[in-house]
């Protein structure tokens, strides 16, 4: 609201208020090595988006102490996460035009994704004959069992020569799938998604475990390593499909991969999208439960046997059901109440992990007052949040 309010101030008043604004920018660029990181993520929300409505004009050149800091101090990230926003909101060239060519460590990456099955000169890799299949099939339109027929060659590491059994998780399996995959679709958001959605089952396979969800989002990472967007609408997409959880997404965030960008706040927002979509979904499965208890309820107000003995039915998360009230209704509140509880269960041992990561990682690149910042940016509703029997903050291994 204040964002628009601004700019439309600017445009009604264009012999002043810019100029009294540009101060205040740069009154609040000077106090970042003290600000609260809270605030730094609203000021770069607010900076980038008040710089596309001017077509991005500003005196860079001002800021240019930044580039004789450690590219880790809050003024540095604060420039490169501002000319990030920016491109999200413009395109990379653009970007790279309006800023004077000494900014260029801070400048975005450009937005490719790496594939490294494409160079010739990587044909030792293992799953690289398996790769070029792969790009025939799926340029050619295969079905899912095509796809699975080319990728049972696919040896596993993880596999001793004495077991006959294998295991379910392949993590070159995964690499060959998902980069091919992530690489023939990568000229916008909408291949992407439209590649997540045709091959669903390809993915539901292979991550199936555990392991195979946290390789899943390893392998996005290492293609677009140089396009945070692009990350994070796909964690977002995994997500709401499936094909990961929340508790993988948590995993991978505080793994050793992402160390070097942990302070990233690319990273905090998917971290945050994470537990506002589970938080969410416990708050649905409640309303859901309330909804059946009430049910229930006005059931046995009315006792009578008639109802008790015609069928109705239920449509909802639970499917539809047909049967006689008395069974369905408790049927669906038993269920309900166990998706409720399950989920609280989840959900609290998310959080529980997650506050247990924040106080003990160990990783040069964040100050522990940075980590105990963000822990406080969580968005969840504590009060859904129900203690586990035996559970406790010091029980966390």
């Amino acid at each position: 609201m204040y964002t628009a309010l601004l700019i439309e101030l600017c445009k009604l008043q264009p012999g002043s208020l810019p100029q009294v604004l540009a101060q205040a920018t740069e009154m609040l660029y000077m106090r970042l090595d003290t600000m609260n990181t809270t605030c730094i993520d609203r000021f770069i929300n607010w900076f980038s988006h008040h710089l596309s409505n001017f077509q991005f004009r500003w005196s860079w050149g001002d800021w240019s102490d930044c580039l004789t800091q450690d590219l880790e101090k809050p003024k540095s990230k604060f420039v490169r996460e501002v000319l990030e926003k920016c491109m999200r909101l413009s395109y990379r060239q653009r970007i790279i035009d309006i800023v004077p060519p000494s900014f260029s460590v801070l400048s975005p990456a450009k937005p490719a994704c790496l594939y490294k099955y494409g160079d010739e000169g990587n044909r030792s890799l293992p799953g690289y004959a398996v790769a070029l299949c792969l790009t025939i099939a799926i340029k050619n339109k295969a079905s899912n069992d095509e796809i699975f027929n080319i990728l049972k060659d696919v040896p596993n590491p993880n596999k001793d020569d004495d077991d006959d059994e294998g295991f379910t998780f392949n993590p070159l399996k995964i690499e060959v799938f998902v980069q091919t995959l992530l690489h023939l679709a990568a000229k916008s958001f909408s291949h992407s998604f439209s590649a997540l959605a045709k091959f669903h089952e390809v993915f539901k396979v292979l991550a199936e475990s555990d392991e195979g969800k946290l390789h899943v989002l390893r392998v996005v990472y290492e293609g677009w390593k140089n396009h945070p967007q692009m990350i994070a609408v796909l964690v977002d997409k995994m997500i709401r499909t499936q094909i990961v959880d929340c508790a993988a997404v948590a995993n991978w965030i505080f793994s050793s991969e992402l160390a070097h960008d942990f302070t990233r706040f690319y990273v905090w927002e998917i971290l945050h999208s994470t537990i506002r979509k589970m938080n969410k979904h416990v708050l649905k499965i409640h309303k859901e439960l309330e909804e059946t208890k009430a049910r229930l309820a006005r059931q046995h107000k009315r006792n009578s046997p008639s109802l008790v003995a015609s069928p109705v039915w239920f449509q909802g998360r639970l499917g539809v059901v047909a049967c006689p009230l008395s069974s369905s209704v408790n049927s669906v509140w038993y269920n309900s109440e166990k998706d409720f509880e399950r989920l609280q269960d989840v959900l609290l041992n998310l959080l529980l992990f997650l506050k247990f990561n924040l106080l003990t990682y160990d990783i040069s690149l964040a100050t522990p007052s940075y980590s105990y910042l963000m822990l406080g940016q969580l968005v969840f509703n504590p009060a859904m949040v129900r203690p586990i029997q035996g559970t406790t903050e010091s029980s966390i291994p």
